[in-house]
Parts: structure tokens; C-alpha cells; sequence
């Protein structure tokens, strides 16, 4: 009888507990939100812009150099060791230890995929070096504004196609959010054929406490997550949170053609994401938030009436 007692004691107990340690991963998780919030800050603050997300040129057919906005963040988050690592504020297939460097603040606690790193069979993000090695993940991605998907989650909300009237038909390569993506960007004397495009505080007319910064995301089902690969470190708001698809990493459900569905954000927190404005703070957005009201808090300056979250 008092076994039996003990036994349903237990059984009652070990939900709350198991619930009081999501709520101190969630909470550590929006910690490393803010840290990288108060960074992107501290960016702006020594430069007039937030850190860039961009390759800015191709090596060799191998490999290329790729900018991105956690390289640029991490002098600013008590990480100078690594950044002294890569003094150009770029990587290269030449800077193979610092890629498979893993982060504790560039992970959230409630996920832990392997220890911080994907293998080489589930990364497939990237130039020939990523498809090689075990890499170093994310789980904080940049937002790159509220487009594009594919079906069924296609969203044309912003008709102007990313920053610039010629970019009508690249608007995944630019994007209307902070981070935008900037393949092939020029940069100060470098010879290539597009500028890239900065975001400062003064960019984000939609009002900074309306806008999106960063949120997160799974590695386990977007193989494209390298905190050192331009392609793994944005996300946009076209599809809804958690939305799970995934293109040729470890949840291959056979939608090659659907590729982008899997940059949405997502996380494994119980409903939602955590996620940081671009003022800073810290909120946590339901996997059922209105869709307009998500992709409008995805852009800088497309003029939305906000809506809350």
C-alpha cells in the first residue's frame, strides 16, 4: 500500500518537474536572445548599422568567403578568443577548427542536437567544406524579413521584391527584414556586383518594439544551421513557427522542391518560440499567431499598422 502510494506520489510529481525545467531552459534560451540582442546593439553602437549577413566572394568552386551576423556579434558577447580567429570578420573552408567551435550561447538548452554539432551526412548547407566535416550549429537565427516560401505558404505581402526595385525576382536573396541575406555582396573595395545592404536603427520605420531581430531555430530539421555559414544563420516570417519541413538534412521528407519551407523559425518549446525585437526585448510568439501580424513584425519598413503578437 505505501509503495503503491509512493508510485502515484511520484507519477504526480515528476510532470511538475519536468515542466519546472523547461521553464529554466526557456528562460535560459531567452537569455541568450537578449545577450545577442544587447550585442547587435553594441554593433550598431561602434559601426551605425547592425552586423552584416553576407558572402562576399568565391574563394575557389570549392569554397567561399561568408560573412555572418553571429561572426560580427561575437567580440560584442564575451567571445574576442574566437573572433580574434577570424579577424576579417569572414570564413573560409581554410578556418576549419573555428567551424566546429560550438557556442553555448549560440544554443538553446532545451534542444542540445548532438552536442552542438551536425555531421557531415546532416549538414547539407553550404560549399564543399560543410558537406565534409562536422560543423558547429546555431540554434539563433537572424530574421531576414516575412518572405519568401513556396507552396502552400508562398507570401507575396511585400510586392517590392527586398531592398531594391532590381531585386524583384531575388527577393530570397535580400529579404526586408534586418538580416538580410546579400549574396555576392560588395563590400568597402572588393570588386563584386551588388552592395551590400546595411540596417541601422534608423532603417526600421515600422518602430524597433514592432520588429523582429532574431528567433530560433532547429538544426534536427534544417540542415542549413552553421553559425559560420551565411546560409544557416536566417530565418524569415513566411511560414508559420514550427513548421517542420526539411530539405536533404536528417528529417528528409522527400519536399527537394520545397526547400524553403524549412527557413521558418521553430523551436522546442512547448507552442512557440522565443524571439528578440529589434529594441532588445525578449517575447515569446505562439505557434498560432496571426499570420499577418507575424510577417508584418518580420520587416523593417514596408508600413504595416502593428498588430500584436
Amino acid at each position: 500500500m505505501v509503495i503503491a502510494i509512493i508510485g502515484i506520489l511520484i507519477a504526480l510529481l515528476l510532470p511538475a518537474v519536468q515542466a519546472a525545467r523547461e521553464a529554466a531552459r526557456r528562460m535560459q534560451c531567452s537569455n541568450n536572445l537578449k545577450q545577442l540582442a544587447l550585442g547587435c546593439h553594441t554593433y550598431h553602437d561602434a559601426h551605425q548599422y547592425f552586423p552584416i549577413n553576407a558572402e562576399y566572394e568565391r574563394v575557389s568552386s570549392a569554397s567561399g568567403r561568408h560573412r555572418t551576423w553571429l561572426i560580427g556579434v561575437l567580440p560584442f558577447i564575451e567571445q574576442q578568443a574566437l573572433a580574434s580567429k577570424l579577424p576579417y570578420l569572414y570564413f573560409t573552408a581554410e578556418d576549419e577548427a573555428v567551424g566546429q567551435v560550438v557556442v553555448s550561447g549560440f544554443m538553446c538548452p532545451s534542444d542540445g542536437w548532438n552536442s552542438g554539432l551536425l555531421s557531415n551526412a546532416e549538414y547539407k548547407g553550404g560549399e564543399a567544406w560543410w558537406w565534409q566535416h562536422n560543423c558547429a550549429y546555431t540554434n539563433y537565427a537572424g530574421c531576414q524579413g516575412s518572405m519568401k516560401s513556396q507552396e502552400p505558404y508562398r507570401n507575396v505581402y511585400d510586392t517590392r521584391g527586398g531592398r531594391s526595385a532590381s531585386l524583384i525576382d531575388r527577393e530570397f536573396e535580400n529579404g526586408n527584414g534586418i538580416f538580410p541575406r546579400n549574396k555576392w555582396g560588395q563590400f568597402q573595395t572588393w570588386n563584386l556586383p551588388q552592395k551590400v545592404t546595411t540596417t541601422s536603427i534608423a532603417n526600421i520605420t515600422d518602430g524597433t518594439s514592432n520588429t523582429i531581430l532574431a528567433g530560433e531555430t532547429l538544426p534536427e530539421w534544417n540542415g542549413w544551421a552553421g553559425w559560420t555559414n551565411d546560409n544557416g544563420v536566417f530565418r524569415y516570417c513566411a511560414t508559420p513557427i514550427n513548421y517542420y519541413k526539411t530539405w536533404g538534412g536528417v528529417r528528409n521528407s522527400g519536399n527537394t522542391g520545397n526547400w524553403t519551407l524549412a527557413f521558418g523559425f521553430s523551436s522546442k518549446h512547448t507552442g512557440g518560440g522565443n524571439f528578440a525585437k529589434a529594441d532588445g526585448s525578449i517575447s515569446f510568439i505562439s505557434e498560432t499567431v496571426n499570420m499577418d501580424a507575424y510577417r508584418a513584425a518580420g520587416t523593417i519598413d514596408v508600413g504595416e499598422t502593428s498588430q500584436p503578437l
